[in-house]
């Protein structure tokens, strides 16, 4: 591949990757760690001479795996941090799914909340308990939110790197 075109492709792809992570944060549906990760394999698929390497790209998944699961994890995080037990925990995850499926872009959170209220107010019959409980997993989503931004920075930091070097 002639080394002008390269240089284009690379460049497209370098916006590309930007652009996700500028608009991940705003709409939280977004996976960027996967359309961040999807841009690079498109990049390594159009690169005869490799410039990724087989060591970028395990690098880039192992990174995309944990980025764009991070909304699964660290919300049970913001459960039990909120005092939530493992039901609500649980709650919250099957109500964020069902309420993401339902009600998207924001159904997933309003859900998720929900569901770690809702959980903690039939279990315990406190309505403060089940407030700090939703509460914990609004702030999980916050961190859900920041984690995923930083995997998918990471992930263009790591890209261009690999490509650089």
């Amino acid at each position: 591949m002639e080394p002008v075109f390269q240089t284009l492709v690379f460049i497209i792809a370098l916006v590309a990757m930007i652009g996700i992570l500028v608009i991940t944060p705003l709409i939280p549906v977004i996976p960027g760690p996967a359309l961040v990760w999807m841009v690079a394999v498109l990049y390594a698929l159009t690169d005869r001479q490799a410039t990724l390497g087989w060591i970028g790209l395990i690098a880039l998944t192992g990174m995309m795996i944990v980025g764009s699961t991070a909304n699964l994890w660290v919300q049970v995080f913001g459960v039990k941090a909120g005092g939530g037990g493992c039901l609500s925990a649980a709650m919250s995850l099957i109500a964020g799914l069902v309420g993401l499926v339902l009600f998207p872009p924001f159904g997933g959170l309003i859900g998720a909340v929900l569901g770690a209220f809702l959980t903690e107010l039939l279990i315990h019959k406190d309505w403060r308990q089940a407030l700090t409980a939703g509460s914990g997993t609004f702030g999980g989503w916050l961190l859900t939110t920041v984690v995923e931004f930083g995997f998918t920075l990471a992930m263009v930091i790591v890209f261009v790197a690999a490509v650089l070097t």
